[in-house]
């Protein structure tokens, strides 16, 4: 499908208080555009403060979607009046595919998913035996993780993806001013990553001491394969620090 159409459905498919038991299966998930300030032109998944929605994704297609926000092809939206109570999500993808997904955005983030915890928020994203390819940002990359972030990536592949970055995920770990303790997790298993016009994966640490805060970052590699990555500041991987690190990378 080469045009997606301005008066399509902001989001194919709609998730709102998703328990784990909650599951999408056999489904090919297309033409979303998110467009007019909204995200997740595939799949939005959706929760008021205080709330949790964690759907599980099986064996789904969710290809050529759009956003003019974050997350062409799946984001998460907290709603209603905010409170000091954690709003969760925890969404599982399992055997998907992910290709042809479009972010025009200048200023943010992901073709396929912006992992954008914000404060008093809490996101646990997993994909295993996922394919990425041929996703497209205007700004970072396919995906991207910030904030109250724990993403993991098991026997997954990334593929030709075409972001002006170059990478395939951004990590980028932001301490929230009103949290005393930030924790940030990137785990990848078992997974390959091939094409990437700079580092495959990259990693950008802001604010890491403001507020006398403590953000804790982990970023584990293991048993992976990285091939035909190009960059000046490692094809693999490549890390952007401010302030204090207390970064721990294992390949």
């Amino acid at each position: 499908n080469e045009a997606l159409e301005s008066d399509n459905s902001f989001h194919v498919v709609s998730f709102e208080y998703a328990a784990p038991a909650t599951l999408l299966k056999r489904v090919y998930i297309t033409e979303g555009y998110a467009d007019g300030g909204t995200s997740g032109g595939g799949i939005q998944n959706r929760a008021a403060w205080g709330n949790s929605s964690s759907p599980r994704i099986e064996y789904c297609t969710i290809e050529y979607n759009k956003t003019t926000s974050q997350g062409a092809a799946y984001a998460e939206l907290r709603t209603g009046t905010p409170s000091a109570a954690l709003t969760t999500f925890k969404p599982f993808f399992f055997e998907c595919l992910f290709s042809g997904n479009v972010n025009t955005s200048f200023t943010n983030k992901g073709s396929v998913y912006s992992l954008n915890a914000l404060d008093k928020m809490l996101v646990e994203a997993s994909f295993e035996n996922c394919l990425f390819e041929y996703n497209i940002a205007t700004h970072l990359s396919a995906l991207v993780t910030d904030g109250e972030g724990r993403m993991t990536f098991t026997h997954c592949e990334f593929a030709d993806d075409e972001n002006p970055q170059g990478t395939f995920i951004d990590a980028v770990a932001t301490k929230f001013s009103g949290t005393s303790v930030t924790k940030f997790v990137l785990k990848i298993s078992s997974s390959e990553f091939r094409g990437a016009e700079a580092s495959a994966i990259r990693y950008n640490r802001n604010n890491g001491t403001a507020n006398g805060a403590l953000l804790i970052d982990s970023i584990y590699v293991t048993k992976s394969l990285f091939r035909n990555n190009s960059s000046t500041k490692g094809g693999a991987y490549s890390q952007l620090i401010e302030g204090r690190s207390n970064l721990i990378t294992v390949f």
